[in-house]
């Protein structure tokens, strides 16, 4: 599947390739932009890798991340090299610093893209076709309108949802919130979370290093530990996290952005993703320990590697 999926992006590396070479006469700052791409020579010392052993525990996904990426290997390597908490970044030797430096001759705070962006650029091929399918099927069921009414009402519904959890942690209304069904879902995770317990809610961040931003729906601090909070309001249960697919990449995103935008003493390793549900049974709570965080967070970087490396090709191919 690998070989197929090399065979077919030839073409791609031969544009890429072209890109590159054009640098020289780019409107970048080329002069630092050029050593986000690899030399022929480290190409070729790359594609020799993907059979070494260090790659023998690679899932196909990061090596097709890795054979798409290739000319930008010097940017995706900057990238996944990333650390979550802000004292590694302290430490982090100049040399490297210098590599997010470079970053920002490519990339603007003007046009820096927001991780539900990134996630649905780089979303699973699989992924996509059981979201196209759902799309269709509902389509045939409710039709065009109909379906663009669902659509709606389904965001205005989360938004709502949403409010009423910022009220409640702001100490604007009680824990009996309105007394729907959907309040009532996530009522009994609320005993443990007073408003007390609340360090930010609804708080815009932005990565000033790997450049995405996002909107974190609340910190508290939950049995003695630093934790962003992730609501969600959904129809269907998912009782397992594996079943909620880019949420924990979305959460770590988060948990990063964070973290270094905060000093030592406020960072967060620790999350909750509370899904609850229209027909007010109980909301799946899924905790995220440090090293779960860890886990998605490396994932969360695969991904921004592929979207910004995508984006850096484009932008040359536009300049040339």
């Amino acid at each position: 599947m690998l070989s197929l999926f090399k065979n077919l992006t030839q073409c791609q590396y031969t544009k890429i390739g072209c890109i590159c070479n054009a640098i020289i006469t780019s409107k970048l700052n080329l002069g630092t932009a050029q050593s986000m791409f690899s030399s022929q020579e480290e190409r070729h010392v790359k594609k020799i890798n993907l059979n070494n052993k260090q790659f023998k525990d690679w899932s196909q996904e990061d090596l097709a991340m890795m054979t798409e990426t290739e000319n930008c290997i010097p940017l995706v390597e900057a990238i996944m090299s990333s650390p979550l908490f802000i004292e590694d970044w302290e430490k982090m030797p100049k040399s490297n610093l210098d590599k997010y430096a470079i970053m920002s001759d490519a990339f603007s705070h003007e046009s820096i893209q927001s991780v539900n962006v990134i996630l649905k650029n780089t979303v699973d091929p699989m992924r996509e076709v059981i979201l196209n399918q759902w799309k269709k099927k509902m389509i045939n069921k409710l039709g065009e309108n109909g379906f663009s009414d669902y659509q709606n009402n389904s965001m205005k519904g989360g938004r709502c949802f949403h409010k009423l959890l910022q009220d409640y942690l702001r100490k604007e209304i009680s824990i009996e919130g309105d007394g729907s069904d959907e309040w009532n879902s996530v009522k009994p995770i609320l005993h443990e979370i007073p408003p007390e317990s609340a360090h930010s809610v609804e708080a815009n961040v932005i990565h000033p290093k790997l450049f995405y931003s996002g909107r974190l729906d609340c910190v508290v601090e939950y049995k003695n530990k630093l934790c962003i909070i992730d609501w969600k309001l959904a129809s269907k249960r998912k009782d397992n996290l594996k079943d909620l697919y880019d949420v924990p990449y979305q959460v770590a995103a988060y948990v990063g952005a964070f973290n270094i935008l905060n000093d030592s003493s406020t960072q967060v390793s620790n999350a909750i993703i509370v899904r609850g549900y229209r027909n007010g049974s109980p909301a799946s709570v899924h905790y995220l320990n440090d090293f779960a965080i860890e886990f998605y967070w490396k994932g969360w970087l695969r991904k921004l590697a592929r979207n910004h490396a995508r984006q850096l090709s484009a932008q040359l191919s536009q300049d040339s």
